[in-house]
């Protein structure tokens, strides 16, 4: 394959080219590169990278090969600036971002460069350096912008948006019994999902990751503890109990339409074109945007769910190495700097 000349030709290709396997993948990649965009030509943010100041009318016009050693912290000045207040007035701009639409943008643009790697078109091991500058110094960068933000708001009225969310009117007035069952199935979907991850504070992958099989039809225990394989494999248990009727509830309203199998997700996709495919982290993070949006609220992500059960069981007497376990973190020392530090403040 010709190595293309420019970013706009390397990110033509991808579209055309690389493996994305949905309408959705495909959407949200495309809306990161063009944001990638947008950043490149900013010149008023702060730390411009050499390749910001070579001369370009537009940023697809920017030469592959201008992409340098001095150019790596590239991905970690990009999420910075997903984070930072705009500083001028351009249409669309809705920065700053909450941290999971960053790290989608950033998996974005990281796919696409991931991409070019493959097909050896960045020089060598440049994207390794500069994805390494980005997982040292991000996670960093975040934990000291976390201990200035204000503390979370009560996240019950999101866990309780789909309790009751009431029937759309053009779905009541609908002739086909079939589409008012769809709605209710993602509604209870939609409710099981909210109160999983507020009850176990589990990552948003964790609690995606868990199978049907998982939750026997004949319980007789009030309560369940889930092992599942949380960040850089490491084990630990998901607590459930004020959650399991919601789970239950969505279990029984999907039966009719979905065939049982033991490795059927737990939570999938009701779309028609990936029926029983597991959800995406795109559309949970999308749930949860919308209760907190119907709600007026800020944006609010999966992470926060986490955050704010750390600081509940901290405010009930848990201890740093409990609050550890429960919420399966490797250091207990991320709870001492982080979680207590918020509530002594």
């Amino acid at each position: 394959m010709t190595k293309p000349a420019t970013l706009g030709e390397s990110y033509r290709n991808y579209l055309n080219h690389a493996d994305l396997r949905s309408a959705h993948t495909l959407s949200a990649y495309s809306r990161s590169i063009e944001l990638f965009f947008q950043f490149l030509v900013d010149r008023e943010f702060d730390s411009l990278l050499p390749i910001q100041r070579t001369f370009f009318t537009t940023p697809e016009e920017i030469e592959l090969d201008h992409l340098g050693e001095g150019d790596q912290a590239i991905f970690l000045n990009f999420a910075k600036w997903l984070q930072s207040s705009p500083t001028t007035q351009l249409k669309g701009d809705k920065r700053p971002y909450a941290r999971a639409t960053v790290e989608l943008r950033i998996a974005g643009v990281l796919h696409w460069f991931q991409y070019m790697d493959t097909n050896k078109w960045l020089r060598e091991y440049w994207l390794h350096h500069a994805g390494n500058l980005l997982r040292n110094d991000w996670h960093e960068h975040q934990t000291k912008r976390e201990k200035q933000i204000n503390p979370l708001p009560d996240l019950n009225a999101v866990v309780m948006f789909f309790d009751s969310q009431p029937m759309p009117p053009v779905i009541k007035a609908a002739t086909d019994p079939a589409r008012t069952e769809l709605w209710e199935t993602k509604r209870l979907r939609n409710r099981a999902l909210l109160h999983s991850l507020a009850e176990t504070g589990g990552r948003v992958s964790e609690i995606l990751s868990l199978n049907v099989a998982a939750f026997p039809t004949n319980r007789s225990n009030n309560t369940l503890n889930l092992d599942v394989v949380g960040k850089g494999g490491y084990h630990h248990v998901l607590h459930l109990k004020e959650a399991l009727p919601a789970i239950y509830d969505y279990i029984r309203a999907r039966d009719a339409h979905v065939e049982w199998k033991e490795s059927l997700p737990l939570f999938i996709s009701h779309d028609p074109r990936y029926q029983g495919s597991r959800m995406s982290r795109i559309v949970a993070w999308r749930v949860v945007h919308r209760a907190a949006q119907a709600l007026g609220m800020a944006d609010i992500s999966p992470q926060d769910f986490r955050h704010w059960r750390a600081l509940q069981l901290i405010n009930a007497g848990y201890t740093p190495v409990q609050v550890q376990e429960y919420l399966g973190h490797r250091s207990v020392e991320t709870i001492r700097s982080f979680y207590i530090a918020a509530v002594e403040d």
